[in-house]
């Protein structure tokens, strides 16, 4: 079952990345109102959703107001209600319904490149959600023994431990060798938690992942109270079908895989749940991006605090190329300029790699891990980290993309997590949507070890892909893939 989400969007513009946030507070916009055209007679009945973001000026003059710009339209038939988000961390703009009326009185009010315009989309998840297992109790509970105290393999571990009924992607990415379960094996064995998994005991504790999903299950029991609603969009609170709570199981997964004590990488972790998507696992490009938005915002105010370890962010989503057309490649400035922005601000981003089995560089935003940023349009710093998805043979799974913008490899197939229907519940899936989160939880399980990576997204990268295994993954597609495998130093 492969869970990567996908949505698709139309490109009107886009414009460079901006520089880092410094803290600065330039003057504000002040609208000429004397430009701006006259309404027409009636009022427009047609109103189409965009993502509205104001570009820094080059020149260094004033940045837009939004709020002004806002109240501005108000006389010209904007209605606040039609208002979804402002943003403010990642970008200077909003998300709103407008009328084509609006759209033309807002270019009026600015500069020629004063404004990129982009149409909301709709995405949603590859596959049909399953249906959730209620399991013991007992398999909730990490058995972990600690070990004899060792000369420690790589630098920062202290003393090792081993969760002795984990799942099987757990004890992959904890030894170099292939998992044996025997010829004759059930193809059930592989979705059980009879295998082992050696870890450092920090875990990643006190590290920061923020899963940016469909919200997470915080009261299942392997979650440890360690995990809590940080934000849900305001679109999906107003759902009375919806609302905070995960009624999909995907974000619920991929948030156990992270870091949860039964089935996650980084046992320790703080896990912010961002719900984006609703029930039938689908939502906005905008809401994508306040949710975004959000994240570093928060990232931010926690850098400054004296327990700040570090923030990772999970992302199982993405949008789909035409594989009609080999020469297709999906992209979405807006929420791709969202994510980088968020990165290069010292967050660690984790992307899955997506599921149609094509080049990984088709594909957004898994192409954000191999682009360069030189300051032009359409091109952004190589730090984000792609995901592909491999099972348990160590094979690249035949839904997996590929290619050089694949930064490693991780277990994605039958994996073994938590869920939604119980505080216990648990389900097997499928998907790069499976494999990334091995990879967030990977690094904040570093970023445990490791003070000196808390914001350093370079090092990090060089330090997941230094780490990983070479030469053992096979079914790999493309000469120039990473072919590397994840691996926890042990």
């Amino acid at each position: 079952m492969q869970f990567f989400t996908i949505f698709s969007t139309l490109l009107l513009t886009a414009s460079a990345l901006p520089a880092p946030h410094k803290g600065e507070h330039p003057p504000t916009y002040t609208i000429p109102g004397s430009d701006i055209p006259t309404v027409p007679s009636g009022h427009p009945t047609k109103f189409t959703p965009y993502l509205f973001r104001f570009p820094r000026p080059s020149d260094g003059s004033a940045i837009v107001n939004t709020e002004e710009i806002l109240t501005s339209l108000q006389p010209h038939g904007f209605n606040r209600s039609h208002l979804h988000h402002k943003f403010s961390a990642t970008m200077n703009g909003f998300a709103a319904d407008m009328s084509e009326h609006c759209v033309k009185i807002l270019k009026a009010m600015l500069p020629a490149s004063g404004v990129i315009i982009e149409p909301i989309v709709t995405y949603k998840v590859q596959a049909p959600l399953a249906t959730p297992q209620l399991a013991d109790s007992k398999r909730f509970i990490a058995e972990n023994r600690v070990k004899n105290p060792r000369q420690a393999p790589a630098p920062g571990i202290t003393s090792l431990q081993t969760q002795t009924n984990a799942p099987w992607g757990l004890q992959r990415i904890s030894q170099k060798k292939m998992i044996s379960i025997g010829s004759n094996a059930s193809p059930d064995k592989v979705k059980e938690p009879i295998f082992s998994y050696t870890f450092d005991e920090t875990a990643g504790e006190g590290v920061d992942i923020y899963v940016i999903d469909t919200g997470v299950n915080v009261d299942h029991v392997s979650f440890g109270g360690r995990a809590k609603r940080v934000f849900t969009a305001e679109s999906l609170k107003q759902d009375p079908l919806d609302g905070e709570e995960d009624h999909a199981g995907h974000g619920t997964h991929c948030a156990g895989t992270t870091g949860s004590r039964g089935f996650g990488v980084a046992k320790k972790a703080r896990i912010h749940a961002i719900k984006v998507m609703g029930r039938k696992g689908s939502g906005s490009s905008s809401d994508i991006v306040a949710g975004i938005d959000f994240m570093l915002d928060s990232h931010r105010k926690r850098s400054k605090e004296a327990d700040f370890k570090g923030s990772v962010a999970s992302l199982s989503f993405g949008l789909d190329a035409d594989e009609s057309d080999p020469n297709s490649r999906s992209s979405s400035p807006i929420l791709e300029r969202a994510i980088m922005k968020a990165n290069l601000e010292g967050i660690h981003v984790v992307i899955a790699a997506g599921n149609q089995g094509i080049d990984a560089c088709r594909v957004s935003p898994s192409f954000l891990s191999n682009a360069i940023y030189n300051g032009t349009n359409l091109n952004y710093a190589a730090h984000a980290i792609t995901v592909g998805a491999t099972d348990i043979y160590d094979n690249r799974a035949d839904f997996s993309n590929y290619g050089p913008c694949i930064t490693t490899y991780a277990p994605g197939q039958d994996i073994l997590s938590t869920y939604i229907g119980g505080t216990e519940a648990t389900e097997s899936l499928s998907g790069t949507s499976m494999a990334a989160p091995h990879v967030a939880g990977l690094v904040a399980y570093y970023l445990g070890q490791d003070q000196s990576l808390r914001t350093d997204i370079v090092a990090m990268k060089k330090k997941i892909m230094n780490t990983s295994w070479k030469g053992l993954l096979h079914n790999i597609k493309d000469s120039a893939d990473s072919k590397i495998l994840a691996f926890n130093g042990v």
